[in-house]
């Protein structure tokens, strides 16, 4: 970018080959000395050393400076799209075929509409000999022009599977509906799709394209006016797994070529799905990057065992009738009421399986601690002890059955096919403190945490509420501020 002072891989060049630094902007209630600077300065303030411009704020900067460069005649402003060419079309079997027919004497025919779908034969031989599959078939090139009716070509290459992914949400609304590829009052209904989960990729690859595709739907008018331009209302980009790497002693994304991959038959015959997937899922943030260790596979199958024998001793002491009604009793109830609450919010709101989990972890002790002690509430420990296997479901399905049968449920009656567990609020009363979300600072929602929320979970929580997202709009905040035990205040 050629600024030094404002951005990061400009000032660590500067550094190391002696370049001057000369800062143009400073933030709002601070002077940066170039000297002394550490790091860019990469938010936004105001301009300094900018001649006319000084003062100005940077983001209203960009606007009147390329204004001014306009008037100059020196350039004008523009918006450029990351979008390349796509290649729509591969030498392979599997694929939507392309519905154009070649004829020497009408050139390139589109096929006619009470011909399609062209359909892919079912007895094509795939040799792995480079070149589409189809163009070797005996039969499947040999067509009749739509136009002359003569001999002609059919097109053998197919499309890449991007075309279908890119409008596959639009159909899944009616995919029954045999009139037309769209139901325009079930695709208002439907959409916009409320999760879309992808690789970083997607964000300049799949997700234009189905911008492009909804929109082309709507002003083809195969659907209403009314279909959101967005076809997707909320975005999880999940992160990449890495591990040692033996050839280069670096740490890689897990591949055949860097040979850092993980056989997972052999983890599974060693600890079961159940602690595998538990272990993959608590790793971290499904957004973020970590790295793999196998020692972590005995940690999750240590605590499945620890959730085992909470809740066998649940049943012991349950299966004679024990009750107690006291502080211990009432403690646990309260951990039980706020164990649902707070998993439930983080795999609805927020999609932090590994913060639900670790959750859990503390139920459990919590668990084992009261089957341990003197008082006992057979009714309260129940309670809890199904609330577990109920919310353990998501993450370790085989456990979780095993632990709900012996809590004395059988037959139909499985955790997969259970109500999600509900909880008393009126025992949270008292345990929590409502916290005012502003955005741009207009009251737009509340919500109610634990005392001791780190600003972490509390900035999440707080962006998770619809009535935020609805003014983000999926713009990435400014900043997030946060007023300890009263407000979180979103900037966009």
């Amino acid at each position: 970018m050629g600024v030094p002072a404002h951005d990061q891989r400009d000032f660590e060049f500067a550094r190391e080959y002696g370049i001057p630094i000369k800062v143009v902007i400073q933030p709002r209630d601070a002077a940066l000395d170039a000297a002394a600077m550490t790091e860019a300065f990469v938010d936004e303030g105001v301009l300094v050393h900018s001649g006319a411009f000084d003062g100005t704020p940077s983001p209203e900067a960009i606007r009147t400076i390329s204004e001014e460069v306009a008037r100059r005649g020196l350039g004008q402003r523009t918006v450029r799209y990351r979008l390349r060419d796509w290649l729509i079309s591969r030498q392979r079997y599997w694929g939507a075929p392309i519905p154009v027919v070649y004829c020497d004497t009408c050139g390139v025919v589109p096929e006619r509409a009470e011909r399609l779908p062209v359909l892919l034969p079912d007895d094509v031989e795939i040799t792995g000999e480079g070149g589409s599959p189809l163009a070797r078939h005996a039969t499947f090139a040999k067509t009749e022009c739509p136009k002359c009716g003569g001999p002609g070509r059919r097109e053998t290459d197919t499309m890449d599977t991007f075309v279908d992914s890119s409008w596959y949400f639009l159909r899944y609304a009616s995919p029954r509906n045999t009139d037309a590829p769209v139901d325009g009052k079930a695709v208002v209904k439907w959409l916009p799709v409320d999760q879309y989960i992808g690789g970083i990729e997607h964000a300049i690859l799949h997700l234009i394209y189905a911008r492009y595709f909804t929109r082309l739907v709507r002003d083809l008018g195969l659907a209403p006016k009314e279909l959101p331009e967005e076809p997707f209302a909320r975005l999880l980009n999940q992160g990449m797994v890495c591990m040692h790497c033996e050839k280069c002693q670096r740490s890689h994304a897990m591949s055949k070529s860097h040979g850092n991959t993980v056989d997972p038959g052999e983890m599974i015959g060693k600890v079961g799905a159940d602690a595998l997937r538990l272990f993959m899922l608590f790793l971290g943030p499904p957004q973020a990057q970590f790295e793999w260790k196998d020692e972590g596979l005995d940690a999750a199958w240590r605590f499945l065992g620890r959730v085992w024998r909470a809740v066998q001793g649940v049943r012991e002491r349950a299966e004679k009738g024990e009750r107690g009604e006291g502080d211990a009793t009432r403690k646990l109830r309260v951990a039980t009421a706020k164990t649902i609450a707070r998993v439930t919010e983080d795999l609805e709101a927020r999609l932090q399986p590994n913060t639900a989990i670790a959750r859990l972890m503390e139920l459990t002790s919590a668990l084992l601690e009261y089957t341990g002690g003197g008082e006992f509430d057979a009714p309260a420990a129940t309670e809890a002890a199904e609330a577990m296997a109920l919310l353990l479901g998501p993450f370790v399905p085989h456990l979780a059955e095993e632990l709900w049968e012996t809590l004395g449920h059988a037959g139909d009656d499985r955790v997969l096919d259970h109500p999600w567990p509900a909880f008393d609020a009126s025992l949270l009363a008292g345990q929590q403190v409502k916290i005012a979300v502003q955005v741009n600072g207009k009251l737009r929602a509340t919500i109610e945490v634990d005392p001791d929320v780190s600003d972490d979970d509390l900035k999440a929580t707080a962006l998770a509420q619809p009535q935020v997202q609805n003014f983000v709009k999926g713009a990435t905040p400014k900043r997030v501020v946060v007023v300890k035990g009263r407000l979180v205040n979103v900037v966009v």
